[in-house]
């Protein structure tokens, strides 16, 4: 424990450590639709609301559920748009494209310095999450990550914490 009786510090990938919705998986998202020929585009607006929903597969569905697409084809789809659109985001991160949030860096290593132990819990996959937080960060710094690899529930629901 430091001075100020802090031990520890759960950090959050998503608008915590990176701002990676908006020009990073919104991004992704559209080069995955575009890829597989779809029209179907998110602005930032658009992509806002659907953050609502927790997932990126389970994003897609709703979408697609709102458009009217049946369950069956959409769900495949769902899937494959999924995958595709996480192997753009974690390329898009490999090639340095998504940034830390101002002064994430800079918090960090001060709280390295005071002795507080850093963590990360995300609804993430890890397949994005480490080389993403490697490349920025350096993985090493932080204690423990848990993705939603790893946790049965996503958020709200707490049990990433209980891991």
């Amino acid at each position: 424990m430091n001075e100020n009786g802090l031990e520890a510090l759960v950090f959050d990938v998503d608008g915590t450590l990176v701002d990676s919705e908006r020009d990073g998986h919104r991004v992704a998202f559209n080069r995955a639709f575009e890829e597989a020929g779809l029209s179907d585009h998110w602005e930032v607006e658009r992509y806002g609301d659907l953050l609502a929903v927790t997932g990126g597969e389970r994003r897609i569905n709703a979408y697609f559920e709102e458009q009217g697409m049946p369950e069956d084809e959409r769900e495949e789809l769902a899937g494959r748009l999924h995958a595709r659109k996480t192997e753009i985001f974690t390329e898009m991160a490999s090639r340095g494209e998504i940034s830390p949030r101002p002064g994430v860096v800079e918090l960090l290593g001060e709280l390295e310095d005071a002795g507080v132990r850093l963590a990360v819990a995300t609804t993430g996959t890890r397949t994005w999450v480490e080389p993403l937080l490697d490349r920025l960060f350096g993985i090493e710094r932080f204690e423990v990550v848990v993705t939603s690899d790893e946790a049965p529930e996503r958020k709200p629901d707490p049990s990433a914490f209980h891991l």
